[in-house]
């Protein structure tokens, strides 16, 4: 009762749904290379590798980022999904002119600002103020929101490529601007969120307790 009577889980479920919409759909670079730019399948196949796998590299500096630099998670996701969201709004001006070696390398850098967001998802729940006893329930209700990410986007994607062709590209990445916009607005109310549990305006107990668990920032 308490999981589901938290404001928290239901940021968490926001949170996570954000984050691996771009995480999991990135590699709609390949295909857009390929039908747009126009490069060979075998080329683009190398791009989405390091894409895919070499952009994990990155992956720690998202937790340097959201305990050193910004010493939030929060704000570490406002930046990061405002650099993301510009990054999905520039291959608009992409097309079959473009400068081929260009487009290829522009194609890895999304990875590295979603890679960084994506592996301190869950470092959210500090903010969140969950305690750990109920954190692996919290964690499970907002892991649900992946479902829908692998199940429904790429049955919608796909028939925007299939109905419109290169520009179902655009919509794509139209569409993972705005997840970018929806990932921001989540980081704000996280913020907010976390400055009333710090006040002590949004306080609730465990069954048991007399006063909730310590917070240390």
């Amino acid at each position: 009762p308490y999981v589901l009577k938290w404001p928290g889980t239901y940021i968490i479920f926001i949170a996570y749904f954000t984050t691996y919409t771009l995480y999991s759909n990135v590699s709609y670079f390949n295909p857009f290379l390929i039908d747009v730019i126009g490069i060979d399948p075998d080329a683009s196949s190398v791009y989405s590798v390091i894409r895919s796998y070499g952009a994990m590299v990155v992956a720690p500096l998202g937790g340097i980022m959201a305990d050193k630099v910004f010493k939030s998670t929060s704000t570490w996701y406002i930046v990061a999904f405002a650099i993301a969201g510009i990054m999905w709004a520039i291959p608009f001006t992409f097309g079959p002119d473009s400068n081929v070696t260009f487009v290829c390398i522009y194609s890895i850098l999304p990875s590295l600002v979603i890679f960084a967001l994506y592996s301190v998802t869950y470092s959210i729940l500090r903010e969140l103020h969950i305690p750990a006893m109920v954190a692996g329930t919290a964690i499970g209700i907002g892991s649900v929101s992946g479902t829908l990410v692998d199940g429904v986007w790429p049955v919608l994607f796909g028939s925007w490529i299939d109905k419109f062709g290169s520009t179902g590209y655009t919509y794509i990445f139209m569409f993972l601007a705005a997840d970018c916009i929806l990932g921001i607005i989540c980081a704000i109310g996280i913020g907010r969120h976390h400055k009333k549990c710090l006040e002590g305006k949004r306080v609730q107990l465990l069954k048991g307790q007399e006063r909730p668990e310590a917070c240390e920032w």
